[in-house]
């Protein structure tokens, strides 16, 4: 059981623990019960949930940290060098935002950054509770204040999400200060929006607006994709961060930079995020939202009609809409131009698919990723895909374990034929030289990526660069003897001189630039030399003195011809919102691309873009629209950030109009020395885990009549979340009527274990008099996964119940004065089982696609006891769940369960109702729950849903249920006004049926079949309330004691 991950969900606005604390508000306490609340209720769910997906510890990592002033930046292995770039960013960025927030730091209380050689890496951290996604980035976790980053190839990447997320960390404690309890009570005052931390966050990170914002808002307002502000939290508006970052980037237009600190002092001493608005630039949300569409629309209207249309200028190959998803990219054209490989999450994972340059039909899915280990991942934000020059095979790279691995498809049986790993931290953008011997990529190992090629028949790897730089996107030549490629290396040589091992904190490592290199002499050749960003280089296949790349030169990423020997560059592409990952056919000269269109990606074709008649637009600079200067101009951060929001659309670099305005601020990364030693480095120490409170909840009173009375619950874990410590107490009269809980969880290894032990006391009404029971157990679990899919768990436990006749409520009479006699039992249950889930949740009420499913086997051996019984039974169960989508918001949900007890002392299974039902019936005989047999409680199971009856409708030691739903939107945004101003969104809807049986083997049927079965039918609603899921259920069964009169369901649950 990993409580590490109870409150992962609830935990992104959330400080660390409060300190000891003498006096409380009723704030405080609020914000505190609420976080008990929390906890507890994700402790239930944890207790009884049965599946999820592992997060897989590959590798047993070493870890140092560094000191610098205000950061401790933890580390792995050879992650020194990853450590020391973060730890000037971060410092950096610490200035920069303490002057702009008025930041006060304490510096005994010192942010932790925990960085990662690679993504593959990142996705071990035991801090978020779950395995990041490839999407995920980095995260803040406010209960121990750490910030959590991967480094992925790219080192201007790792700044901005670095730099990000440290924006977070310092926001929440610059305005509610230190604490769970003051930063929950802060924010539940405050009512923040997401747009504004999100929007800050980048704002502060991109210094301004940059490229890809820029797109998506030209997109959205091409297409009238943006809602008001106040809409953006209840639509779930996937461009939040984005469009808030646009909006704080006007607002520091408008007003002055130095109105967003201005804010967020307001924000800090008002506690309400409307009047701290209004105080500082004199509007409320609704008319900064006015003036801002307008100002976007005037921004943009005006480039937009200056530029060529996709679906005119192209053929649309892909449509994101009609096939419901959101990715179609990583375009690689045959050789002879009749096909497209290209990756596509159009089935809720990221697949590899063929389609037919024809018209764009799907001819076959060649890969299905995310299903199994071997493609756990298809690097979608980073793809890659090659064609053999004989056109039978693919090759592409993809997560594989704990690490990247390059593989070879045949097309035609789609099939692996090979398989290369080079325990490499990142493998990407795979090119098949035409000779068919080798394949350039990117190798990225101890925070280097670097150009590689690798032997198709050996599977040796060799190692083009080996430095500092970053090298992206290598394209061999004809000849199979030089390679194209980007990198931000500036001048820099080959060798191993000081100058090419030389900090890459000295270098302008945001700008990329195209080079040329011979694979045998290694001589380089510095293509572009400009100070945009140039991706994806290709040679033509007309002229090998032209190449095809990708260039921001305009403002926007387009495609770009450029003449080697003379330096011409002429735009081959013109679209508003970009085209990227070019791809050319040798045979026909067709050029696939990938473009950002309505909120999405789609592969689209030129078939014959070569011709003298192919023509591109032009955006005249005189009908530029002029982009207002800032009241205060914008600050550049040290970083060196170049801010683009400033130009405008044209065709030529030539032409580029700027209204930045000037300003002398230093691109260079602050030098300070703070407490670095000697030889200029920060000091480094070795890891050693110390547990500290995450979370603290104490209340303790005092009664004359029932004694001593309190309640404490506090989880300790380290920084790395790696130990974590979990303890609960319910103090009343004595600790034998008391609850203890306590439970330790070791994560480091991929054999993750848990061992803990708890006394629960019990006070049952039965039938006649009231029970007393003392629950007390020992457990030791361990889980080993397999992949992110499988697992195998093993546990054992230990339970000795003591139930007596407490001197109050029981019957004389009806026991002739004589106290009934209390009971012992005592068992040991060992238990092993088997689990798999590749399911997909597109809302947090229940999984839309995929399947799940598990096998246990869980038993109780007869064993000797003194004074007390012993219970024996052995019982084998499953439980296979399958999920279809269609057209991403409806789908069908099937289960089927089933489980066989056998022994001495079988277990009983109870069928009917739904768990943690609030206005529960039953369907026996007593009309109330089970309690005056200590197997009713401690050794049975209850088995739902099964709706339209209540609990204990059917009792057996075996047991068959299957459920069937429809799921489907049944609300997705609702705003009402007076009198109840309340909004809704996001209410989704079933319709279901359950069917099922349980028995005992002589119940059975001359067959041997069960013959009663009970079905159920009806409908429902699942509401998202952020702390847990709610469902309300109405349904029908002719079996229910009620007959056809509906039975009603109110329910903390998530859909099976």
């Amino acid at each position: 059981m990993q409580f590490s991950s109870m409150i992962s969900r609830y935990s992104a606005f959330m400080s660390r623990s409060t300190k000891t604390v003498f006096r409380l508000s009723f704030h405080d306490f609020y914000a505190i019960l609420l976080a008990a609340i929390i906890v507890s209720i994700s402790a239930s769910v944890a207790q009884s949930a049965t599946f999820g997906q592992n997060n897989v510890n590959y590798t047993y990592f070493t870890w140092k940290f560094l000191t610098t002033e205000h950061f401790n930046i933890y580390y792995n292995q050879d992650g020194r060098e990853i450590a020391d770039l973060a730890a000037e960013i971060a410092e950096d960025a610490f200035e920069e935002l303490s002057q702009k927030f008025g930041y006060v730091h304490d510096y005994n209380d010192p942010i932790s950054v925990i960085t990662y050689q690679s993504h593959n890496d990142f996705e071990q951290t035991n801090l978020s509770g779950v395995s990041p996604s490839e999407s995920t980035g980095g995260f803040t976790e406010f209960l121990k204040n750490r910030v959590v980053v991967p480094f992925e190839g790219n080192h201007e990447k790792f700044r901005h999400v670095l730099h990000h997320e440290l924006t977070h960390a310092m926001f929440l404690n610059h305005l509610f200060g230190k604490g769970f309890g003051a930063v929950v009570t802060g924010l539940t005052q405050s009512r923040i929006p997401l747009w504004f931390t999100e929007g800050l966050a980048e704002y502060q990170s991109r210094g301004g607006l940059d490229l890809e914002t820029e797109m998506i808002l030209r997109d959205a307002v091409i297409n009238d994709l943006l809602p008001e502000l106040q809409q953006f939290d209840m639509l779930g508006y996937a461009g939040v961060y984005k469009a808030g970052q646009s909006v704080i980037y006007w607002i520091a237009m408008r007003y002055g930079d130095e109105k967003i600190g201005e804010m967020l002092r307001h924000i800090r001493d008002m506690r309400d995020f409307d009047r701290a608005l209004r105080a500082s630039i004199g509007i409320d949300q609704k008319e900064l939202s006015k003036r801002w569409r307008r100002w976007i629309k005037e921004r943009y209207w005006p480039q937009v009609v200056k530029m060529d249309e996709l679906d005119k200028s192209s053929t649309r190959l892909t449509n994101h809409q009609e096939d419901y998803c959101y990715i179609n990219n990583s375009p690689a054209i045959s050789p002879n131009g009749e096909w497209i490989a290209f990756l596509s999450d159009r089935s809720d994972y990221f697949d590899v698919y063929l389609m037919s340059t024809l018209d764009g039909k799907v001819h076959r899915r060649l890969v299905r990723g995310q299903r199994s280990g071997r493609f756990e991942e298809l690097h979608w934000l980073r793809p890659g895909i090659s064609w053999s020059p004989n056109g039978k095979n693919i090759a592409f790279c993809a997560k594989s374990g704990g690490e990247d691995a390059l593989y070879i498809i045949d097309v035609q049986e789609g099939r692996v034929t090979n398989t290369f790993k080079f325990n490499s931290d990142g493998l990407f953008s795979p090119s098949w030289s035409p000779d068919g011997k080798n394949i350039a990529l990117i190798h990225v190992l101890n925070g280097r990526s670097d150009l590689a090629i690798v032997n198709v028949t050996s599977g040796k790897l060799q190692k083009i660069t080996s430095d500092i730089y970053d090298e992206a996107d290598p394209s061999w030549s004809s000849d199979s003897r030089s390679l194209l490629f980007t990198s931000n290396r500036g001048d820099a040589p080959l060798d191993q001189s000081e100058r090419a091992n030389k900090s890459i904190l000295f270098t302008d490592y945001e700008e990329f630039d195209v080079y040329q290199i011979q694979i045998d002499s290694r001589i380089m050749k510095r293509i572009t030399d400009d100070p945009f960003v140039e991706r994806t280089p290709i040679w033509s296949p007309e002229d090998e003195d032209v190449i095809l790349y990708v260039s921001n030169r305009t403002g926007a990423y387009n495609l770009y011809l450029h003449t080697i020997s003379t330096s011409e560059i002429r735009s081959f592409t013109n679209y508003v919102t970009g085209a990227f990952q070019p791809t050319i056919s040798p045979q026909t000269k067709a050029v696939a691309f990938t473009s950002y269109f309505n909120n999405g990606y789609d592969v689209f074709l030129l078939n014959d873009p070569f011709n003298e008649n192919y023509h591109v637009s032009t955006y005249r600079t005189d009908e530029a629209i002029k982009v207002p200067e800032m009241k205060t101009p914008l600050k550049k951060s040290s970083l060196g950030l170049k801010d683009y929001s400033y130009y405008i659309f044209n065709r030529l670099s030539s032409n580029m109009v700027s209204n930045e305005p000037n300003n002398d601020d230093s691109l260079a990364i602050s030098s300070k020395l703070r407490t670095k030693n000697a030889e200029g480095l920060y000091p480094s120490r070795d890891y050693s885990a110390n547990l500290s409170p995450d979370l603290v909840y104490v209340n303790a009173g005092y009664s004359p009549y029932y004694s001593m009375q309190g309640s404490g619950m506090v989880m300790f874990t380290d920084v790395l979340g790696n130990h974590n410590l979990y303890l609960s107490l319910d103090l009343y009269r004595s600790i034998e009527w008391s609850n203890i809980f306590m439970n330790y969880e070791y994560l480091a290894r991929r054999l993750s274990y848990s061992i803990g032990f708890y006394h629960y006391a019990y006070l049952y009404r039965g039938n006649r008099h009231y029970w007393q029971d003392q629950n007390n157990g020992l457990f030791v679990s361990t889980s080993l996964p397999l992949s992110r899919f499988n697992r195998l768990e093993f546990g054992i436990s230990g339970v000795y119940i003591d139930r007596s006749v407490p001197d109050i409520g029981w019957d004389r009479q009806y026991y002739n004065h004589i106290k009934p006699a209390g009971s012992t039992t005592v068992t040991v249950m060992p238990h092993i089982g088997y689990v798999h889930d590749t399911s997909i949740w597109r809302s947090r009420v229940e999984p839309s696609n995929g399947a799940r499913w598990r096998v246990d086997l869980t038993g109780s051996p007869k064993i000797s006891v003194n004074n007390g019984e012993s219970i024996e039974f052995a019982t084998l169960s499953f439980d296979w769940r399958n999920y279809i989508n269609y057209k991403k918001n409806y789908s069908l949900a099937f289960r089927f369960s089933g489980a066989v007890s056998e022994g001495t002392n079988p277990q009983r299974f109870y069928m009917g109702g739904v768990m943690n039902w609030f206005n529960p019936q039953w369907d026996n005989d007593q009309n109330t729950v089970l309690v005056d047999q200590i197997d009713d409680i401690y050794y049975s199971t209850f088995v739902t849903p099964m709706r339209g009856v209540g609990y204990y409708k059917k009792v057996g030691t075996r047991y068959l249920l299957a459920n069937t739903e429809f799921r489907f939107p049944f609300i997705r945004y609702l705003l009402m006004g007076w009198p109840l101003p309340i909004y809704m969104n996001n209410v989704r809807g079933a319709i279901f049926t359950d069917i099922g049986t349980a028995w005992k083997p002589e119940d059975l049927g001359n067959d041997g079949v069960p013959t009663d079965w009970i079905q159920g039918f009806g409908f429902g609603l699942r509401f998202d309330l952020g702390i847990f899921p709610l469902e309300w259920d109405i349904a029908w069964s002719k079996d229910s004691k009620m007959g056809m009169r509906p039975q009603y369901y109110f329910s903390i649950n998530a859909g099976f």
